[in-house]
């Protein structure tokens, strides 16, 4: 596989894992913000014993604390089931779900931004760094062609990737819309390939 092949591989690994973060931030709003509301209520119902009353069955679960506030919420949706914490204000910190599409784990600040998040699909694990505003600016995927890691500047484009494949490890940094600048590839055999890439994309400097 050529330098530049690899560099398309990885550069579509990419972008399947920020579909993996689209995903995961969109499965949160389904199993946490768009089905809270509906929540409590079906706690409060649908709520029976088996007859040995050692076994308690329900559609969702709600923990509250000395005030009334509500601190975790364990519920079934459509979705698949979720458990929410929430700390003392009602923010919520951590979420734990289970989709059609795999489990994940997402962990929010004090204002409710999520800042870390670990979801699993059917073609890998992810891990996800966000910064204050909630953008991704840290992504480790791991999936059957290896493992890649993209680090990312505050307008969440992709400034810095690592991967590695059968075909060797490649490294990939990139200006500011995207674009790579400079790669470096080191194949199973012969020396490692450094290409620097001007504005326009085109091949400035290379070795071998």
């Amino acid at each position: 596989m050529s330098t530049e092949a690899r560099i398309t591989t990885l550069e579509n690994d990419l972008i399947r894992m920020k579909r993996h973060v689209r995903w995961l931030l969109a499965g949160m709003a389904v199993a946490v913000c768009s089905t809270v509301l509906g929540w409590a209520g079906a706690a409060a119902t649908a709520v029976h014993a088996q007859p040995d009353g050692r076994v308690i069955r329900a559609s969702a679960f709600v923990l509250e604390d000395s005030n009334g506030a509500s601190r975790a919420i364990l519920a079934v949706t459509a979705d698949g089931p979720g458990l929410a914490f929430y700390d003392a204000t009602g923010n919520r910190r951590a979420t734990l779900g289970v989709s059609l599409d795999g489990p994940s784990l997402a962990l929010s600040d004090a204002n409710d931004t999520p800042r870390a998040a670990l979801h699993l699909v059917a073609d890998g694990a992810g891990l996800t760094l966000f910064d204050p505003t909630g953008r991704p600016r840290a992504q480790l995927d791991a999936t059957a062609t290896g493992p890649r890691l993209a680090l990312s500047d505050s307008n969440g484009n992709p400034r810095a990737a690592a991967g590695v494949t059968a075909e060797g490890p490649v490294l990939v940094l990139s200006d500011a819309i995207d674009k790579p600048r400079a790669t470096l590839a080191v194949p199973p055999k012969g020396p490692a390939a450094l290409l620097l890439f001007g504005p326009d994309g085109t091949v400035s400097w290379r070795t071998p």
